[in-house]
């Protein structure tokens, strides 16, 4: 008796080998979505770190899906020769390497080609892996699981949006289109955690230097917290939390764990301890901690809740302003209205 391909899939139903594929289909379909969707969160670094204008990063975006298009032609009739399988294995294992090429990338010209070639392996999975998912499914439920497996692209979305939003929030995003980065100014105000963050997106090398002081000959810089350890009046155990916390900031073999991350060690002899493993932009930032001492101006009062994300704001509208985008008062105007929002809901 001869039964038909569907009829067999039919009788033999859905289980574990299924599954199993579903899983391995689902991953390289929502790496899939994270290639196209990083598109758009990246060109402005990529303006930025290669120094070139906004729509000429654009074209990693161009070449990108005109990559997808020539694999997705191409790795979908070579599979019908030698196997989805073959090629399946070949497009993931490109979709991997000239990723990461592209984040190795020191030219923007071989950015383009890898950008390119990447395009090329995730056109080619697209349509091999969708298939090969669909021939192994009954013809009764595979609707359903097919759909199942695209539910994976908005997993690799999601991805992508937590992963910038993470970014932007710690800064990385704002550092890449700083001035100094983008050669558009010389100087630039920052924190000494981000002087390590900022050096390793340029060739120039960075100098540090005081804020000039007053007519009054008041002091225009300060030495800010990193961050405030606090010790709540309803802890449990106060001597030991009191004890954490001074270990957080004096200790040495701590402070050498955590290094500059959190900020310059106020302790002098932390300092010293931290020398012989820092780097060459690290040390810059201690030295410079060294020498203002006795220079710089009282603290302030704590900002009020939102600060940091207004000084944010201003920081990103700013940029507008000295790439000569939009006007002085049309940014601030747009700045009062979301600093007005911001300590709103704060």
């Amino acid at each position: 008796m001869q039964i038909t391909v569907d009829d067999a899939l039919a009788r033999g139903g859905t289980g574990r080998f299924q599954w199993r594929l579903l899983g391995i289909f689902g991953l390289v379909w929502a790496a899939d979505a994270m290639q196209v969707i990083a598109v758009g969160f990246a060109w402005p670094s990529v303006a930025a770190s290669f120094g070139v204008e906004r729509v000429t990063a654009l074209q990693i975006g161009t070449l990108f899906f005109l990559g997808m298009f020539v694999g997705a032609y191409g790795f979908g009739r070579i599979a019908d020769r030698i196997g989805r399988r073959k090629v399946l294995l070949l497009t993931v294992a490109m979709d991997a390497i000239f990723g990461l090429a592209s984040v190795l990338a020191n030219d923007f010209t071989f950015l383009l080609a890898m950008r390119f070639m990447t395009g090329v392996a995730v056109g080619g999975t697209l349509p091999v892996d969708y298939a090969m998912m669909a021939e192994f499914l009954p013809p009764k439920n595979r609707g359903r699981w097919l759909v199942i497996l695209e539910g994976f692209w908005a997993v690799g979305t999601v991805v992508v949006a937590l992963t910038a939003c993470t970014a932007s929030l710690a800064g990385v995003a704002e550092l890449s289109q700083t001035g100094v980065v983008t050669g558009k100014s010389a100087m630039t105000y920052l924190w000494s955690n981000q002087l390590v963050g900022v050096q390793g997106l340029m060739e120039d090398k960075l100098g540090v230097a005081m804020y000039p002081n007053t007519a009054e000959m008041i002091p225009g810089s300060i030495v800010q917290p990193s961050q405030f350890v606090c010790l709540t009046r309803d802890s449990v155990d106060p001597e030991a939390a009191t004890t954490y916390m001074s270990a957080f900031v004096n200790d040495i073999e701590m402070t050498q764990i955590l290094g500059l991350e959190r900020g310059i060690p106020s302790q002098s002899d932390v300092r010293a301890a931290l020398q012989p493993q820092l780097t060459e932009v690290e040390a810059l930032s201690v030295e410079f901690f060294d020498k203002i001492q006795g220079k710089t101006a009282p603290l302030g009062p704590p900002p009020p809740s939102g600060a940091n994300e207004v000084e944010q704001t201003f920081e990103r509208l700013a940029v507008a302003v000295l790439l000569k985008e939009r006007t002085i008062p049309e940014v601030a105007a747009d700045f009062m209205q979301q600093a007005q929002a911001i300590l709103a809901r704060a």
